[in-house]
Parts: C-alpha cells; structure tokens; sequence
C-alpha cells in the first residue's frame, strides 16, 4: 500500500529509552484480524517477567497478515510476539531486526507458552536474540516461510511441538 498504518513506539525524544513497550495487546479477544500494518520501535529494558514486548496475546485468538514487525528493541528479558494461553495465525508477514532479550533463559523473538503459532508464508529476518522460538507447552507449526541472518537457539520444554514444512531456516 502506498500508505501503510504504522504503529510506531517512538514517543518522546529520539533516543530509544523513552519508547513505549507494547504496541498490540490482546487479552481474552477472540477471532481479532490484524491487517496491512507496521509495527516498530518499541523499547523495554527492565528485568522482570512483565516485558512482553512489542505484540502480546493472552487468552485470544486470531490472525496477523500483511504485517512488518520490524526494529523493535527489548535488550533484557524482553521478547517480540509473546502469546499465553492463545492462538496465533501470521500469514505473509515479515518480522525483521527486532533484537529480543539475552539476559537470562527468557528473551525471544516468538515466546509462546500453552499457545499455538502457524506461521505461513512469512520471513523471519536478521533478528536477534537468546531464543528465535522459546516454546512452553505449545505448538509450533511453520509453513512455506523463510528465516534468514537471525541469531539465536530454539528451545522446546515439555510436551512442545515443533513442525518446519516447505519452509528455508538458515
């Protein structure tokens, strides 16, 4: 789109410290549409379990599509798309340069924890972080996408699944 909504955290002054930390919450929403967005620039660096980061999902479901995801900013604990209890479908999206927490075991660029993500036809790009995927009793299932030039392991804890179907990790 020529036009494109943008979501952007930058508030304040042009430094990064005063972004604002989540920019889509959903909490016990169910069958929500996200479409033809950019979401950007957000900031968190505190160290407790509250840094959700840019996209948190709690007891929801619904689906992403047409969405960037991009230079996001949580150098602590912090993650980017974080989903409990929830179901997410991301279709044709890119999540790119986001940087996820490193401190400690719980930065990630996808935390999911009892949640389900379907990722489709979507690129996952030069992010970096402790984890790519941090899953915690959740599924995992990706489809016909791409990851590329991203740093960081995956982790997998109890009864996780993780499926890569047609899809290019490197």
């Amino acid at each position: 789109s020529d036009f494109p909504t943008v979501m952007s955290g930058e508030i304040g002054t042009s430094s990064i410290q005063d972004n604002t930390r989540i920019l889509l919450q959903a909490l016990n929403i169910k069958d929500f549409v996200v479409d033809g967005m950019i979401i950007e620039k957000t900031y968190t660096l505190t160290t407790g379990s509250s840094d959700y980061g840019p996209v948190y999902f709690l007891n929801s479901k619904g689906t992403i599509s047409n969405t960037v995801v991009r230079n996001n900013n949580n150098p602590a604990w912090g993650n980017c798309i974080n989903a409990f209890q929830s179901v997410i479908n991301l279709q044709n999206c890119i999540i790119e340069e986001n940087q996820g927490g490193t401190w400690g075991e719980e930065g990630s660029i996808f935390a999911l924890t009892k949640s389900s993500l379907f990722l489709v036809n979507t690129v996952v790009a030069k992010n970096s972080s402790k984890h790519i995927f941090n899953q915690k009793n959740s599924i995992a299932e990706v489809l016909n996408s791409t990851f590329f030039k991203n740093q960081g392991t995956s982790k997998a804890y109890d009864t996780s699944l993780f499926t890569l179907k047609n899809s290019i990790y490197y």
